[in-house]
């Protein structure tokens, strides 16, 4: 444990001392392709340069990119911008190991020649473009089950997993490598049985395990060696020394000194969120197991011999772990997603069997098929994509659950919570009294967070590559304009962003079209799916009314056209130009300007002016009882304090841009 501890801590001081920059221009590379694999409608390929440093870049071109070869081309700085919790360009540098994400500028020559890709990635590649000729549901089945691609997947599948609590399944995994694993130490086991390999005095347990970790190795391979199958092979490595050396050494220290042993030796997993998750599931796992063996309950009813509870209980185990599994990393699927399914174990008691039995083992199979037949691993995968479409249809649970606070106040709770019942254990023995007393201290310390942020106002300005939201928080309501670019939905980035603010029912939306080929429906369907939605309006509705109040006095969005509107909050204005801003365009009292290219004419005095293409963070307007504090999102991760508690204590760290203001309405 103290060996875990301190690893723990070495991979945090080398994740927090490395900084990062990027030059933001264009500039011609020379790299050894290392691997391709499909990203959305696009392809993702890790590469190295002459120095060995590595480095990321996306295109549609790349996709005709092969492992191996080296090439001559020319990339820019992919933007990533700083929102509220999300991690900073830095953060996601160090965990993937590069030292940049880029753009490859498609109309600029590529030139590329020829040469030998690793084992590994050659093997992928050949598997990525055998599933080129399946369907599209089969191609994605077989990209993220055996090759740990999962964004390939239809998206009405994959939102019909999310909302299941099932997407977990999708991602490849330890689970994955113990099914192999284990259907293989299962044949072994009975194999060996009829050899005379027991001659040599070494049990048969150890000889099948043995020869089925060439199984594990390959899940191994085939992902691409990701963090948590790493994680799973190393720890099924450390837990065999122990059984070749006839120690019955406990499960939860082997995987202590498995994760030990790979944050010493990388010490970027520490911020690695799948090796977090593939972490503490296995420690559920392990401590669920152990709980459940350690009841005196559980030790009775398994001496009886009846069929009928056997099977009752071995249900109760695997909905015993999972619950505990769930329990355990909800924390990391809300900092993920800022929602948790609350449904997932039951779903996994349900739907288990079809992938532990049916759609990952399978999936393998084609795989290995597919290097000596194609078309017959190509009718399984076919046949495999029908029988999913089928199980899809299943009338599983959908229920999901998000905090109604931010998601930095949720954390701080279950830090308080966790103190609450170690100093309950230490003042008494543990007992259902002080679990029943704990659990209505945290209720009653969320309640009042709950009730102290609905006093809260402000206004946030996130920044996206594409789409323009601001997000108005009136006390109790939310108000949401959304400007939509073409052909761009805002659900991967604005919804969790929303749901992490503790943002579950939205009372008036105005959706802006940029262009005709915007799809304002398909935007107002998955606003109605993900949040609970008072109104919507169009801009169509703001031009049969001109007198339309969306929102309510001191919080409103202002139209002056087709290129500008006004932001009014508190007493503030902002004004928000698409285009090139001219002097001549500002209107009067404006004190905050946002426009995509500023014409230097336009004066800076008493006006803070953003630039749309410099801006990459997030703006925030925060009123108080003391006046109205404005910072941005890159303000903020500089005090410890304000994010910690944002948005509380905004006073203590921030400069004060207006006095108190109240208007008439409020």
């Amino acid at each position: 444990m103290l060996t875990f501890l301190f690893s723990l801590l070495y991979g945090n001081l080398t994740f927090s001392e490395k900084e990062f920059s990027q030059e933001e221009k264009r500039q011609k590379f020379v790299v050894k392709i290392l691997k391709v694999e499909p990203f959305y409608e696009a392809c993702k390929v890790l590469a190295q340069n002459k120095n060995f440093e590595k480095l990321e870049f996306t295109s549609k071109s790349a996709c005709s990119l092969r492992p191996g070869q080296t090439c001559e081309l020319f990339l820019k700085v992919k933007k990533r911008f700083l929102n509220p919790y999300m991690p900073s360009l830095g953060e996601r540098l160090l965990v993937k190991e590069i030292i940049g994400e880029y753009v490859h500028l498609e109309n600029l020559t590529t030139f590329c020649v020829e040469g030998e890709a690793s084992f590994q990635e050659g093997l992928r590649w050949r598997l990525f473009n055998f599933s080129q000729g399946l369907s599209p549901l089969a191609k994605g089945l077989f990209q993220a089950l055996v090759l740990g691609v999962e964004n390939q997947l239809p998206f009405e599948y994959l939102e019909t997993l999310k909302s299941q609590g099932l997407y977990h399944q999708l991602a490849i995994s330890g689970f994955n490598l113990a099914i192999l694993y284990g259907l293989l130490y299962k044949l072994m086991r009975i194999f060996l049985s009829y050899t005379g390999i027991v001659r040599f005095g070494v049990p048969l347990q150890i000889w099948a395990s043995l020869f089925a970790l060439p199984g594990a190795f390959l899940i191994l391979l085939l992902s691409g060696f990701q963090p948590p199958t790493i994680r799973a092979f190393f720890f099924l490595i450390f837990l065999l020394l122990g059984k070749l050396l006839f120690r019955n050494t406990q499960a939860l220290l082997i995987l202590f000194l498995a994760g030990a042993f790979l944050v010493l030796l990388s010490p970027e997993l520490v911020g690695n969120i799948s090796f977090q998750l593939s972490f503490v599931a296995t420690f559920a796992l392990l401590i669920g197991d152990w709980l459940w063996r350690s009841s005196s309950f559980i030790s009775e009813a398994q001496a009886s011999q009846g069929l009928g509870k056997r099977c009752l209980l071995n249900s109760l185990y695997a909905l015993w772990l999972s619950l505990l599994v769930s329990l355990l990393t909800s924390p990391f699927i809300l900092g993920l997603s800022g929602e948790i399914p609350v449904a997932t174990p039951i779903n996994n008691l349900i739907a288990g069997p079809f992938w532990s039995f049916l759609f990952i083992p399978v999936s393998i199979l084609s795989a290995l098929i597919a290097l000596i037949s194609e078309p017959l691993a190509k009718f399984i995968m076919e046949l495999l994509a029908q029988i999913f479409s089928f199980y899809i249809e299943l009338p599983l649970f959908t229920l999901k659950w998000s905090p109604s606070i931010p998601l930095n106040l949720f954390y701080l709770l279950l830090f308080m919570g966790l103190f609450i019942f170690l100093l309950l254990g230490k003042i008494g023995p543990s007992s259902r009294r002080y679990i029943c007393v704990g659990l209505i201290l945290v209720l009653l310390l969320y309640s009042l967070l709950v009730d102290m942020y609905k006093q809260v106002e402000y206004l946030i300005v996130p920044k996206f590559s594409q789409n323009k939201a601001f997000l108005f928080k009136d006390k109790e309501s939310f108000y949401l304009f959304l400007w939509v670019k073409e052909g761009r939905s805002p659900s991967r980035e604005l919804f969790p962003l929303l749901k992490k603010l503790g943002v579950r029912r939205i009372d008036k939306i105005l959706l802006w079209r940029d262009t005709s080929e915007a799809n304002i429906g398909l935007v107002e369907e998955d606003l109605r799916r993900h949040f609970d939605i008072g109104v919507i309006y169009h801009q169509e509705d703001l031009a049969l009314d001109p007198t339309l109040r969306l929102f309510v006095p001191g919080k409103e969005i202002i139209l002056l056209g087709d290129n500008s509107f006004l932001v009014e909050f508190k007493g503030l204005t902002l004004q928000v130009v698409r285009g090139f801003l001219k002097k001549e365009m500002v209107m009067p009292y404006v004190e905050v300007l946002l426009a995509e290219r500023i014409s230097p004419s336009v004066s800076h005095e008493g006006v803070r002016i953003f630039s749309e293409r410099e801006r990459n963070f997030a703006l925030y307007f925060v009123n108080t009882e003391k006046g109205l504090y404005f910072f941005s999102e890159e303000g903020k991760r500089q005090d410890p304090l304000q994010r910690l508690f944002f948005p509380f204590f905004i006073d203590l760290g921030f400069v004060k841009i207006k006095s108190p203001i109240v208007l008439k309405g409020d």
